[in-house]
C-alpha cells in the first residue's frame, strides 16, 4: 500500500483494527481514517467531520460491542458509526469537570464488561459513563498513592483474570480495580533486577500461556513473575545484554509459535521465551 511517493505527515500510519465483519481500518497521523471492505479493494476514506481539518490525526481504534468504533485522536475523542456514517465527538471542555481530559488519546480499551477506557496525554485516566454523557475521571493526586502515577498514559490493557493495567510516559505501571478506579503503583526501580527498569511503558502483552510482558521505552521487556501480596511485584527482565536490538521497545506481538515480534526504535527482534533463543532484524534485513 503506497500512501504516496513522498513522506508526508499522511504517509504515517499510526492506528490499524481489522474490525468484527472483516473490514480493515487504517488510520493516518495527518491523514484521516481510511477503510477497506474487502481484501483487495481499493481502501477509501472516511468522511469524520464536516470541518477537513479537524480530527485528522487518527493515534488508536478499537471496537465497540455494538460494533462501533471508538477512535483516539490528536484532537479528543471520536465515535464513528460504520452503518449510518454519523461521527460523534468527544471533546475537551475546561468548563465541564466530566468532559475528556486535555492531551491527544494514546490509549483506548473496551474492556471485558463492554466499559470504556481512555488514556490520553496529560489528562490522565477516563472511564466513560453508562449512559455516554461524560467520563468519570481518575486524576494524579498528589500525596494519594491510590491514584495513577501519572496522568500522561500511553497503554491500557485487560489480562484474561480482568485486570486492568495502565502505562504510563513518566510514572511507569498501575494496575486499577475497574470498579472503583483506585491504583496500585507498581514500583519502577532501576537498581533492582526483580523490579521494573524504566518509568516509560509502552506496550503491554498477554501471552497464549498467560504470561504477562511489559514493553518499555529504554528498560527492555519485563515479564510479571509474581503479583503476591507477601512477595511484592516481581519481574523478570529481558533486555539487550540478553539478545534484544535494543532496550526502546516500542510494541508487542505474539506469532502463532508462541514467540514474542518485539518492535524497537533500532530494528525488530523475535524472541522465544522458552528457548531463550533471540533474531534480530535491521536496516540491512
Amino acid at each position: 500500500i503506497e500512501a504516496g511517493s513522498s513522506t508526508s505527515p499522511a504517509d504515517e500510519v499510526t492506528a490499524i483494527l481489522e474490525d468484527s465483519k472483516g473490514r480493515l481500518w487504517v488510520g493516518r497521523f495527518g491523514g484521516g481514517l481510511d477503510r477497506q471492505d474487502q481484501p483487495g479493494e481499493p481502501f477509501r476514506r472516511v468522511k469524520l467531520s464536516p470541518d477537513p481539518r479537524e480530527f485528522t490525526g487518527i493515534l488508536r481504534i478499537v471496537e465497540g460491542t455494538d460494533g462501533a468504533l471508538w477512535l483516539g485522536a490528536t484532537e479528543g475523542l471520536l465515535r464513528h458509526d460504520p452503518v449510518s456514517g454519523r461521527t460523534e465527538s468527544f471533546l475537551h471542555d475546561p468548563a465541564r469537570p466530566s468532559s475528556l481530559g486535555r492531551g491527544y488519546v494514546f490509549a483506548l480499551l473496551v474492556d471485558g464488561a463492554g466499559q470504556l477506557w481512555v488514556g490520553t496525554g496529560g489528562g490522565g485516566l477516563h472511564r466513560l459513563k453508562l449512559d455516554g454523557s461524560g467520563f468519570d475521571r481518575f486524576p494524579v493526586r498528589p500525596g494519594d498513592p491510590t491514584t495513577p502515577s501519572d496522568d500522561f498514559v500511553t497503554v491500557l490493557y485487560e489480562d484474561r483474570a480482568g485486570r486492568l493495567w495502565e502505562g504510563t510516559r513518566s510514572g511507569g505501571l498501575n494496575l486499577i480495580d475497574s470498579e472503583t478506579g483506585r491504583a496500585q503503583r507498581i514500583p519502577v526501580v532501576p537498581t533492582d533486577p526483580n523490579a521494573l527498569a524504566h518509568h516509560y511503558v509502552t506496550s503491554i502483552l498477554e501471552d497464549a500461556r498467560g504470561e504477562l510482558w511489559i514493553g518499555t521505552g529504554g528498560g527492555g521487556l519485563a515479564r510479571l513473575v509474581s503479583l503476591d501480596a507477601n512477595q511484592g511485584v516481581r519481574f523478570e527482565r529481558v533486555t539487550a545484554r540478553d539478545g534484544l536490538i535494543d532496550d526502546d521497545v516500542m510494541a508487542l506481538a505474539e506469532d502463532d509459535d508462541g514467540s514474542l515480534w518485539v518492535s524497537t526504535r533500532q530494528g525488530l527482534t523475535r524472541f522465544d521465551p522458552r528457548r531463550g533463543a533471540f533474531v534480530s532484524y535491521g536496516l540491512a534485513d
